[in-house]
């Protein structure tokens, strides 16, 4: 799908590049507070050096400050990239909806129509957004503070390295429930605007026959199997929260009663562990925002699914290649006309 869509985004590749340079010097920046939180911990307060605490914490103010520059531009570029390529992916469907014949409109619906160049075209335009903010950052961060946290103490990485396969794991099947749900969600809300469109079109012959009663129970039984299947959809998802809070919080609790024991038998820093324990966080909020932006790929699949069929779609009628019209003669003719 990815392959298919990218034409219409093309003009903005980039994009990915500076977002992904951006990211990288933001991501530096996050590692480095922590290293310096354990410098300050395990130098500064030891020998009370004020000036060495002064500075180092205005080192940390200032690459907080930075991050905050980059993630703002960052935020830009990739809201400039996702309207663009949305622009252009709703620019293509709708040119190639005219040409479609009655045929094809009776196969699509124009409520289906409609659903496919705003509600799924918009949740693609959300997923590009979000995908270069944190499908790209999370990657990157989770590599670089699993790369630090086994630098500090690789006995404590490894309560780590146990709890990201099965936060893995548990969010891959939920993505994989969840697309299926959404999927439906999709096909409900073309049947509600459906029910919504044919209202409004015969609104004289509702009234005219006194139908309105009619109309009300029809569009609420089509309000209501939308809303149905959404609140399926959306507990499904927030599972989601509860399941990372709960692996991230028994590996705080293993890290600290592990790391507590290595402090006092003195193989290991007081700053150290604060330090890992910060690079811990950083990892399983990696794989927790990673895991948040699988599940946004799992709308964004259906509804990607959804517009490259009717872009799949080929007109019943077409022109031949090399169709010529009439030359149009601008006069009128009359012929075989009789007066009684």
């Amino acid at each position: 799908m990815i392959r298919r869509l990218y034409p219409y985004f093309q003009k903005y590749r980039h994009y990915f590049f500076f977002c992904f340079c951006l990211l990288t010097v933001d991501v530096v920046g996050d590692l480095m507070i922590p290293y310096l939180m354990s410098r300050i911990v395990d130098v500064g307060i030891p020998r009370r050096d004020t000036r060495y605490i002064l500075l180092t914490g205005l080192l940390m103010l200032s690459l907080a400050a930075l991050n905050i520059f980059l993630g703002s531009t960052n935020m830009k570029l990739s809201a400039d990239a996702s309207q663009g390529f949305a622009a252009n992916l709703r620019r293509a469907l709708f040119e190639h909806v005219q040409s479609f014949s009655f045929s094809n409109l009776d196969r699509f619906s124009e409520a289906s129509l409609v659903t496919r160049l705003t509600s799924d075209v918009t949740q693609l335009q959300i997923t590009v957004l979000m995908g270069l903010r944190i499908f790209l950052r999370s990657p990157l961060m989770l590599i670089c503070a699993l790369i630090f946290a086994m630098k500090i103490n690789m006995r404590l990485s490894l309560i780590i390295l146990a709890a990201a396969p099965v936060l893995i794991v548990g969010t891959f099947l939920l993505v994989r429930a969840a697309e299926r749900l959404f999927t439906e969600v999709q096909r409900r809300l073309d049947g509600l605007n459906g029910t919504v469109r044919e209202n409004l079109i015969a609104i004289r012959v509702v009234k005219a026959f006194v139908r309105a009663a009619h109309e009300k129970q029809k569009f609420k039984k089509a309000n209501d199997s939308l809303m149905e299947i959404a609140i399926r959809a959306g507990n499904l998802v927030s599972l989601t929260l509860p399941l990372m809070l709960l692996i991230l919080n028994t590996a705080t609790v293993a890290v600290i009663w592990q790391g507590g024991h290595m402090v006092r038998a003195g193989s290991m820093g007081a700053g150290e562990l604060v330090s890992f324990i910060s690079y811990m966080f950083l990892i399983l909020m990696s794989i927790m925002m990673f895991s948040m932006a699988l599940i946004l790929f799992a709308r964004a699949e259906a509804s990607g699914k959804r517009v490259l069929e009717v872009l799949d779609a080929r007109p019943d009628i077409t022109d031949k290649p090399a169709a010529r019209l009439d030359p149009l003669r601008h006069r009128v003719t009359r012929g075989q006309i009789e007066f009684r």
